[in-house]
């Protein structure tokens, strides 16, 4: 049964049943030795990160000038229009870059916004400190006789 359907899927092998099973056993061996791996056992991230690693996109379809380019051009080097799965990519990339140029504004204007607050607290505590902590002394009677000063006595009337 085995080899009725590997001769139906591999025409390439010998018809009669004692070739093939030799071929089977080689098929069921290396199959065995496929199916022990990671790659086969329906593990993605191994792929994916096998293929990060060698700075390849995750799959082989996500970008790069097979799927970027147009599938063909003019004589004189036009390019040709592109399909929908292209333009709807196209579109995709444009609505991402929007994004990400609006949520970096954001981030932005909250540091810009922050750094303000920061400052802001920093100066109101500053004049708290210098309100509360003023130096006594010398500076303070000398403004008192400047007020005196400025003051003149009261004239009496002689008379």
């Amino acid at each position: 049964m085995l080899g009725i359907i590997f001769q139906r899927a591999l025409p390439f092998l010998p018809h009669h049943f004692g070739e093939a099973t030799v071929c089977l056993r080689h098929f069921s061996a290396s199959s065995t030795l496929w199916r022990n791996t990671q790659l086969s056992r329906g593990n993605p991230t191994r792929i994916q990160e096998w293929r990060e690693k060698r700075d390849i996109p995750r799959s082989g379809n996500e970008y790069g000038p097979l799927t970027d380019l147009p599938d063909w051009s003019y004589e004189d080097g036009r390019p040709g229009p592109l399909n929908r799965q292209q333009r709807a990519r196209l579109d995709r990339s444009e609505r991402y870059a929007q994004q990400i140029n609006f949520l970096l504004s954001e981030v932005d204007s909250a540091v810009n916004t922050h750094a303000a607050n920061q400052r802001h607290l920093a100066e109101e505590r500053e004049r708290i400190i210098r309100n509360k902590l003023r130096e006594k002394g010398t500076p303070f009677r000398a403004g008192t006789a400047a007020v005196k000063s400025d003051k003149s006595p009261p004239k009496t009337k002689e008379a």
